[in-house]
This record gives C-alpha cells, sequence and structure tokens, in this order.
C-alpha cells in the first residue's frame, strides 16, 4: 500500500536533512540509570549549536545565582540531567526544523508551534499516565507532523 502511494506522490526524501546524532546519542545515554555529567560532557562538547545553548541557559537570570561554573561540566551539574535533555531534545529538533526555514517561511513558524503545543501535552499525558519516558513523548510530539514538512519540502 505504501509503496503504491509512495510512487504516486513522488516524494524526494533525499531533500530532508539527517537525524541529528547527538541527540540520538543523549537518548540512548539518557536511557541509562546512572548517567554521568563525563558522558554528557563528552556528546555535547561534539555540537557547537547545543554547546551554546547549554551555557547560554546556564548565564540565564534562572540559573545565575547558583552558577559560578568556568567549564562545561561544571555548568552541566548546575544544570542537571533533566533540564539538560529538554535543552536537548527542543535544540536537536529546532535546528531540524531551521533547515526548511527559508523555503517554508511562515508555514514552518505555523508547523513549529503546532509541534511545540503538541509536544508539551504528550509530555503531560505521558506523565498522567505513567509512561517511563515523558521526554520521548515530548520529541514524538516534536516530531509528528514530519510527513507535513516531506510533502511541503516537495
Amino acid at each position: 500500500m505504501f509503496n503504491s502511494a509512495n510512487k504516486q506522490i513522488d516524494l524526494d526524501y533525499t531533500r530532508l536533512p539527517p537525524a541529528p546524532h547527538v541527540l540520538i546519542k543523549l537518548i540512548d545515554l539518557f536511557h541509562k540509570t546512572d548517567v554521568s555529567f563525563e558522558e554528557l560532557e563528552a556528546i555535547i562538547v561534539k555540537d557547537t549549536a547545543l554547546c551554546t545553548k547549554v551555557i547560554s541557559i546556564s548565564n540565564s537570570a534562572a540559573f545565575s545565582q547558583w552558577n559560578d561554573a568556568r567549564e562545561l561540566k561544571q555548568i552541566l551539574v548546575v544544570l542537571g540531567t533533566k533540564t539538560i535533555k529538554s535543552i536537548a531534545l527542543t535544540s536537536a529538533v529546532h535546528q531540524f526544523f531551521s533547515q526548511f526555514s527559508k523555503e517554508l517561511g511562515e508555514t514552518l513558524g505555523s508547523l513549529w508551534l503546532d509541534s511545540l503545543i503538541c509536544a508539551h501535552l504528550s509530555r503531560h499525558l505521558a506523565k498522567l499516565t505513567g509512561y517511563e519516558f515523558p521526554d520521548e513523548a515530548h520529541l514524538a510530539g516534536l516530531m509528528h507532523m514530519l510527513g507535513q514538512l516531506v510533502f511541503l519540502s516537495n
């Protein structure tokens, strides 16, 4: 069924960017019960945009009173694993969507807003139902409109 639909629509999936490899490594790492900040640092330092975002958030008013950190590992300790995971997921998905901004303009903004709303609701529902990984539900909510992005980019 999908093969015939794909032939009729004739989509070019090669125009989609690859999944962010840092995000995949971080998701794998967060499935472990004992995540070390050294492991987090080793992965995050490979993504300049994510590293910059983490440092920027650590310097925000919300964390500045506790943050005297000068090294990435210290910053990660101040932020904590939940905040780091949230930053990483949101940043990676934003990087993914931003690659289409020139082509899609206002439509992309609408897709992004819908995805953020869905992500928030997905996380909330996951917590209400006792789902073990609410951050994965959040990511699924962010990515749920990927099919529309495929169609729009073709």
